[in-house]
């Protein structure tokens, strides 16, 4: 036996409470089920605000050697949106920020943060191992874990953490090595062309049609540029630092020394626009791919008139014809456009889809899976209109349930009324191709929480059954009834049309309720068959 407040739900998003709490498998246990767990002090598989900040405050007073093993955890509390990024500007005593320096992990306060202490983002490198080994009051913020897809960089930055390497600025010198040439004439002249008032006139401009934010250009990225007066491959490159007093050296690829007005790139690295773009062109949180947009913005024409002249100057707003577009639709014309050429599509009701002709269910299906957009209108049944990628055999199987099994009606339906009385003659609901549209494939075992795709946990409902009834049973609760408490059941659905199958009946156990089910022999076939696969 387990007191409720010591377990927590297993999930398929990774594990947030490692040592905290005792995992809990949520096999056989509805979703009402795992809800009264959860009243009674289970904690859920994903945090929320007040249960983030107790495993925090829990791992702040554990060791270094715990506090390691935790690490994962703590990246994906900070990638959830009730982590720390919720709650930590509020709660700033809590501990939560993973911090490396001299004497090891630690978990350091927001409030830290806002004094101003030096905290920053691991983002200069093996400089940056330099500085917390030589400065014991530096600390470098843990982004990345093995086991987590992805980094905290963005919800640290938010949280006020500075960068490193922004803090570190320009080295303060750079020293070639071994045999130093100048580069070709060539380079020099399309160096040049950097330079020119043309090119730094049209430069943002040139970004924007590359697709590249012009935020992340420096601000004195002109007089950078006219500050090189020579350019040197050389063999080797060691740059200078000064950092809180200190200086630090590191082999480089490119630098350019204030000194002596000298832009250094090592030989066969490859192309030195690249390093001309990060030394002296952009911020330092340029993504290596933006790099590469310098020398593309060199070469590229553009046709558009206004291309020459200067953006962002007050002449342009009077003299420029293209500032604004002669033909943009404005809010007062009433004349109606063209409409699209997809609209409503009448049909023609088949009959023969109102009669059932159920086959035996295979696990045949194309490889490819396919993306559809799933709506729900109700708030309680389902995530609002979401994309997501159905396995072709899940398509394939809901297809054949709701056309060839069940001819579009509910299985709890079918067991209180036949489907004469379900769909009346002359009724909205007659035909199945209007049926379908009120019919849901239900997930027992949901997919979110590792589900199978398939018909062995698909249940077909009309929308009033999948809202009030979905969450009360499992895939393991319809598993046991068809194992142990099924009887057999013929539905009429036309003259000389019946349908065998088995009627089961499930016992919700919060509330005592009896539901029944009807399946029909080929689908309760496949589903007992795929009962022991593995989630």
């Amino acid at each position: 036996m387990r007191a409720p407040s010591t377990l927590a739900f297993h999930g398929k998003k990774g594990d947030f409470w490692g040592d905290w709490k005792i995992r809990l498998t949520t096999e056989g246990l509805s979703q009402n089920d795992q809800s009264h767990y959860r009243d009674i002090g289970v904690t859920s598989t994903l945090p929320n605000q007040e249960t983030s900040q107790a495993f925090f405050q829990w791992l702040s007073t554990q060791n270094q050697a715990v506090l390691r093993r935790h690490i994962p955890c703590i990246l994906r509390h900070f990638l959830s949106s009730s982590g720390p990024s919720s709650w930590a500007e509020v709660f700033t005593d809590t501990p939560c920020i993973p911090t490396k320096n001299h004497d090891g992990l630690q978990l350091v306060t927001l409030r830290s943060v806002q004094q101003r202490k030096p905290i920053f983002l691991s983002d200069a490198g093996e400089i940056g191992e330099q500085v917390i080994e030589r400065d014991s009051a530096v600390q470098l913020v843990v982004e990345y874990a093995r086991e987590v897809r992805k980094p905290i960089t963005k919800q640290l930055r938010e949280l006020g953490i500075r960068s490193l390497r922004e803090n570190l600025k320009d080295p303060v010198s750079a020293r070639s090595f071994g045999e130093v040439v100048p580069v070709d004439d060539d380079t020099i002249s399309r160096f040049q062309r950097l330079k020119s008032p043309r090119f730094q006139r049209t430069f943002e401009k040139r970004l924007v049609k590359l697709g590249v934010e012009i935020e992340l250009i420096r601000h004195d990225w002109r007089e950078r540029l006219n500050r090189v007066k020579e350019l040197y491959f050389c063999d080797a490159l060691e740059v200078c630092y000064r950092f809180r007093g200190k200086s630090y050296l590191q082999i480089a690829h490119s630098g350019f020394d204030p000194n002596t007005g000298t832009f250094y790139v090592k030989q066969r690295l490859g192309s030195l626009y690249e390093s001309v773009a990060k030394q002296l062109v952009f911020k330092p949180a340029i993504r290596p791919i933006d790099l590469l947009a310098l020398e593309r913005a060199l070469e590229l024409e553009i046709s558009d008139p206004s291309f020459g002249r200067w953006s962002s100057s007050e002449s342009d707003a009077h003299n420029d014809e293209f500032a604004a577009d002669a033909w943009q639709i404005t809010e007062t014309d009433s004349e109606l456009g063209e409409a699209g050429v997809r609209g409503h599509s009448p049909f023609v009701p088949d009959p023969a889809r109102n009669k059932p002709n159920p086959n035996p269910i295979t696990n045949e299906s194309p490889l490819r899976p396919r993306q559809i957009n799933e709506q729900s209108s109700s708030p309680g049944s389902r995530s609002g209109n979401t994309h997501r990628h159905i396995p072709e055999l899940e398509a394939k199987h809901k297809s054949e349930l709701k056309l060839q099994h069940y001819a579009a009606h509910c299985q709890m339906c079918l067991c209180e009324r036949p489907p004469k009385e379900l769909a009346p003659i002359g009724s909205y609901v007659y035909e199945a191709e209007v049926r379908t549209c009120i019919m849901e494939a239900h997930h027992p075992d949901r997919v979110e929480s590792g589900g199978a795709r398939h018909a062995g946990n698909l249940v077909l409902l009309c929308k009033l059954h999948h809202d009030n009834y979905g969450n009360k049973f499992s895939r393991a609760d319809i598993t046991t009834a068809l194992q142990k408490n099924s009887k057999k059941m013929s539905i009429c659905f036309d003259e000389g049309t019946y349908i065998n199958g088995k009627k089961i009946e499930i016992e919700i156990s919060s509330t005592g309720e009896i539901v029944n089910l009807f399946f029909t022999d080929y689908h309760a076939e496949y589903w007992l068959s795929q009962e022991s696969e593995p989630e």
